[in-house]
């Protein structure tokens, strides 16, 4: 068993590589703080082999729109997309906010099914943030641990979606995506000071709710090759 040292909470990490793996999520408990989300954090990472961490905090003061359902890191040019991230809750907001994951296994599986055309199609994406960051990758993923997957993001004005099939527009295709996603809803994750979700980015989708007030949280990239700000070290047996 694993103690993170800031509260009664224990897990044990091996348990927690397989939740990631096989389920794509999994919530840990540790104290409301920075550092010992950090810490936490850093001890999966060493257990699923990362070596680096990118952390930021995000602050907000309310948003009345949700955020677009997306894979993380798709504005980057590699082949590979990140493996994991977290996201811990410092402060949490008084009213929505919570996180909603999708099963993209199952959303690429209904979309294929009912409109195998869309095979295909490939979308293009920049960042809002980063300028001059933008990738293109393909809707629908054949992931060599995974399976079929999707990279998507919803409709916003810095996607642009590349061969469609002949009559669909992209209305019509964003319907059937996220009409697939809505199927694929596997965690509604209600927010608590203290929690960490880490995600399986290679097939989970996430969203944000709309929410009323302030919230503080933690967002933590794992070996996100444009943002490294904590490098983690084994120790070597003797």
């Amino acid at each position: 068993m694993f103690a993170n040292g800031f509260g009664e909470w224990r897990f044990d990490l091996d348990d927690v590589r397989e939740e990631i793996a096989l389920r794509g999520f999994v919530n840990l408990r540790s104290a409301p703080s920075a550092y010992a989300l950090t810490e936490v954090a850093a001890s999966v990472g060493l257990v699923t082999g990362a070596s680096s961490i990118g952390v930021v905090t995000l602050e907000g003061e309310g948003s009345p729109t949700w955020l677009p359902r997306h894979t993380e890191s798709l504005t980057y040019p590699e082949t590979e997309l990140l493996q994991c991230f977290a996201l811990g809750c410092l402060l949490p907001s008084p009213e929505g906010g919570a996180t909603c994951l999708y099963d993209s296994r199952q959303a690429a599986k209904a979309l294929v099914a009912e409109l195998p055309d869309l095979l295909g199609v490939s979308m293009r994406y920049w960042s809002t943030i980063y300028r001059n960051q933008e990738a293109t990758h393909p809707l629908i993923w054949d992931d060599p641990d995974y399976g079929r997957v999707l990279r998507y993001r919803s409709q916003v004005h810095t996607n642009t979606v590349l061969n469609l099939p002949q009559g669909m527009t992209e209305q019509q295709f964003y319907q059937a995506a996220e009409r697939a996603l809505d199927g694929s809803l596997v965690l509604v994750h209600v927010w608590r000071p203290g929690d960490l979700l880490l995600v399986n980015n290679r097939f989970m989708i996430h969203t944000r709710q709309p929410y009323v007030g302030k919230r503080t949280m933690l967002r933590l990239r794992y070996d996100d090759p444009h943002f490294r700000t904590v490098e983690l070290h084994r120790e070597k047996a003797a």
